[in-house]
């Protein structure tokens, strides 16, 4: 399967008072990704929670596996979200986006080009009404190189990725 790494640079590190998931670390990168967890999750992924976090890097290591779906009447649904733990996380878009700028101080005037893509993954909010407990909620947002994006494409529709995280 297909395994993803990148580097974020941790741009701030903050904890709530009073809150469920009280860790709260935002990354750099545009779009932002934040993951708000409990000590108990810090623990599971190495990361000692405290101020020194900001501006030190973030490594993201996302692994895709696939989860079966619950049949009714013999028909595939829904996921089967029953053995999922808190790291899994869904893909929640896949984009690609192609700029074009009118640039004129080039001799004659041109156009100058962006390519961008992204992958934006988060945790099952679902499943937090339902009783189960999680000590993360990831909202991920990753910009994946060209030949990762045609990969994730290829991807079956009941793909997820487990998230591990360390602080490099």
């Amino acid at each position: 399967m297909l395994t993803l790494t990148k580097e974020l640079v941790v741009q701030s590190f903050s904890r709530e008072r009073n809150a469920c998931l009280p860790y709260v670390i935002v990354t750099a990168a545009d779009p932002r990704s934040t993951i708000r967890m409990t000590a108990v999750a810090c623990r599971r992924h190495g990361i000692r929670p405290y101020l020194g976090l900001v501006d030190k890097e973030l490594v993201v290591t996302l692994t895709a596996c696939t989860v079966p779906f619950t049949e009714v009447h013999g028909r595939p649904t829904r996921l089967d979200t029953s053995s999922l733990t808190s790291d899994h996380v869904f893909i929640t878009e896949i984009s690609a986006m192609v700029s074009k700028r009118p640039y004129y101080l080039y001799n004659p005037p041109d156009f100058i080009r962006h390519n961008s893509k992204l992958l934006r993954l988060s945790t099952n909010t679902d499943d937090i009404g339902s009783g189960r407990k999680t000590d993360v909620l990831f909202d991920l947002a990753i910009d994946p190189t060209d030949k990762e994006y045609s990969e994730i494409l290829e991807l079956p529709v009941n793909t997820l990725f487990i998230v591990s995280l360390r602080i490099k």
